[in-house]
Formats: C-alpha cells, sequence, structure tokens
C-alpha cells in the first residue's frame, strides 16, 4: 500500500487538479482489504460511478504486462467511447519509453 501512495502522491505532484480514483481489478485484494476494513471498488463499480457524473476517464492499470486481468479492462464498456481511455500495462510503457 505504500508503494501506491507514493505512485498517487507522484501523480497528484504532476496533475494536481485530477481526481484520482482507486480500484482493484483482483476480488481476493478487495475481500482482503474488506477483512482490514479498507473497501475498494472493482473496476466495473468504480467507472457505473464516476460515468454517472458525466466525467470522461483515463484508466492506468498497475499491471506490469498485459495478461488476462487486463483483457478484462478491455472490455470495459461506457455510454461513449469516449468516456475510457485505457493506457497500457507498466511494463509496455517502459518498453515505449526505453526502459525496458
Amino acid at each position: 500500500r505504500r508503494d501506491y501512495e507514493s505512485l498517487e502522491q507522484a501523480v497528484r505532484e504532476r496533475f494536481p487538479s485530477t481526481p484520482i480514483h482507486w480500484a482493484y481489478t483482483s476480488s481476493m485484494v478487495r475481500k482482503s482489504l474488506a477483512a482490514t476494513g479498507v473497501l475498494v471498488e472493482s473496476p466495473c463499480e468504480c467507472l457505473e460511478r464516476l460515468y454517472a457524473t458525466g466525467v470522461d476517464v483515463v484508466l492506468q492499470p498497475l499491471l506490469v504486462t498485459p495478461g488476462q486481468e487486463f483483457e478484462n479492462l478491455l472490455r470495459l464498456e461506457g455510454p461513449t467511447c469516449e468516456s475510457l481511455r485505457l493506457a497500457r500495462p507498466l511494463a509496455c510503457l517502459c518498453r515505449a519509453a526505453g526502459i525496458l
């Protein structure tokens, strides 16, 4: 969780007026967090809530590689094609930036 907090702080510094919402693809992680009193939405739940407010969404998965969970994210749909922009997993971004 500490790593996520560091990442969130960096994003907030870079994009101070952009709201950040967390969602977890793994139901096991959501259940584990719920057992400790931390309630986290699934991507679908979070997107439904955000779409109801009429905002466009940029989804940056913290997945390292494009596997099954990323494939599931690709199937998420919003009210319009412009409503959701899905960024690539981290390894893809690093490779594109010449880091890997």
